[in-house]
């Protein structure tokens, strides 16, 4: 069952050229929160964040009544992004203090995987600059058998993955995604893009039409 989706045809995003689909924004600073139409994964526009540095950063979220099992996925690229930092780009807020973060991490900017009532996971997979990239993650807050889970492009990254942990019985109650406001570490700009989002209670996957190359700066039709 779909619970929120942004950025498709049809959504506000694409309808309204704004973000009125979702609950809130978080802006620190001189960080920015916009919708443009220089980059889209499907069709005319997308969720565009930029921070200038660790103190200046900007997000969006979307409030959900607690829901045990989510699937987040979304379409993402990074236009500046600094190596060897720390960038929040997803997080899963559940209840009762459980909070789980999507982060870029390190030298080669890996996934990792950060989480109040678990280790920190970090990826051997890293993400390119002006590279598009679906993400898609897994929140199963089942009570001593929960489960996290991140798809790259439709294909599991086992090494941050994570069965068998105590999830509380309590599922995601907010989603925020582009910069959140959680322990970060960049000094140079970050510029982000987000399309295509959508929580649902089953997996997404990467869309039919798949991924496309490049799509910066050039129009494409709707698939």
């Amino acid at each position: 069952m779909v619970i929120f989706t942004d950025g498709q045809v049809g959504t506000t995003m694409e309808t309204s050229s704004d973000l009125s689909a979702w609950t809130g924004k978080t802006v620190y600073g001189t960080g920015v929160n916009s919708v443009i139409t220089d980059w889209y994964h499907h069709g005319a526009n997308c969720y565009k964040t930029d921070s200038p540095d660790e103190n200046n950063f900007a997000s969006i979220y979307k409030t959900i009544a607690n829901t045990l099992i989510t699937f987040s996925r979304f379409y993402f690229r990074a236009d500046a992004l600094p190596d060897n930092s720390t960038v929040p780009i997803a997080y899963f807020d559940c209840g009762g203090g459980v909070r789980y973060f999507l982060k870029i991490s390190g030298s080669g900017r890996k996934l990792q995987i950060v989480s109040t009532i678990m280790a920190t996971k970090t990826s051997a997979t890293g993400i390119s600059l002006d590279t598009d990239y679906c993400i898609e993650v897994l929140v199963d807050g089942t009570d001593d058998n929960g489960t996290l889970t991140v798809w790259l492009n439709g294909a599991e990254l086992a090494d941050i993955s994570t069965t068998g942990f105590d999830g509380y019985g309590v599922g995601m109650q907010q989603f925020h995604i582009g910069v959140p406001d959680t322990a970060r570490n960049f000094l140079a700009q970050v510029t982000l893009y987000f399309d295509c989002i959508i929580i649902n209670t089953e997996y997404n996957g990467p869309e039919v039409s798949g991924i496309p190359a490049s799509l910066k700066w050039i129009p494409h039709a709707a698939v």
